[in-house]
């Protein structure tokens, strides 16, 4: 495998332990855990990596990496929490995390009305300059 596949298959496994926040690597097989894997060998997959190449990377056989693939195309519908951990994966490993996975609903909340606090008082002084500009 090239060393820039190679590169990029670490990132994304950063990627996925951060959003799982456990370790994909460890020899066990709770939920959350092939949870991540399969996330991890789906966006692999959906980047050009081979199932072999997939396999190397998990230590694992090509033939559980087509069953992860596989599993996650039936899942992906059925489970919400596993669809928003592979989206965040997939956006954080493209560069395109939405601020939403980034705050909680009452931090955007509290956000937008800091936000909206901010604007008035700006649209005040743009008021203010207009009028003191024209006399």
């Amino acid at each position: 495998m090239k060393e820039e596949k190679l590169l990029k298959a670490r990132e994304l496994r950063k990627v996925v332990e951060e959003v799982f926040g456990l370790d994909i690597m460890l020899k066990n097989r709770s939920r959350q855990r092939v949870d991540a894997r399969i996330v991890y060998a789906k966006i692999l997959r959906e980047h050009g990596y081979t199932f072999p190449q997939i396999g190397s990377l998990l230590v694992k056989d090509h033939s559980t990496i087509i069953h992860y693939c596989s599993m996650f195309d039936r899942a992906i519908d059925y489970i919400p929490e596993l669809k928003k951990k592979y989206r965040m994966c997939r956006d954080m490993f493209r560069g395109e995390a939405p601020i939403e996975h980034l705050f909680t609903k009452d931090e955007l909340i509290s956000e937008l009305i800091k936000t909206k606090k901010e604007l008035s008082l700006l649209y005040l002084k743009y008021e203010e300059l207009k009028t003191t500009s024209l006399i």
